[in-house]
């Protein structure tokens, strides 16, 4: 049985609660917006606005390197805020 999302999801669109469960096993990620939308078969805004609201929920932490690629970015999922 997978675990119960965490209080702050309960709120959000499902694209935000289904990228959330799809990001969460793979810990830390490193991937385009686009490429991301590829592999989860949501479209770039849904991603875009979900990984928004993740940051904004303090349950996915974008980790900046010192010099950042150009397109592909970082992200920590956490657990609960």
């Amino acid at each position: 049985m997978p675990a119960p999302l965490p209080e702050p999801l309960l709120g959000e669109s499902p694209a935000t609660k289904f990228l959330y469960t799809w990001l969460l096993p793979q810990g830390l990620v490193s991937y385009p917006v686009r490429q991301l939308a590829k592999h989860t078969g949501l479209s770039y805004k849904s991603v875009s606005d979900g990984l928004r609201r993740l940051k904004a929920l303090s349950l996915l932490q974008e980790i900046v390197p010192a010099r950042p690629p150009k397109r592909s970015r970082t992200y920590k999922v956490l657990k609960s805020p």
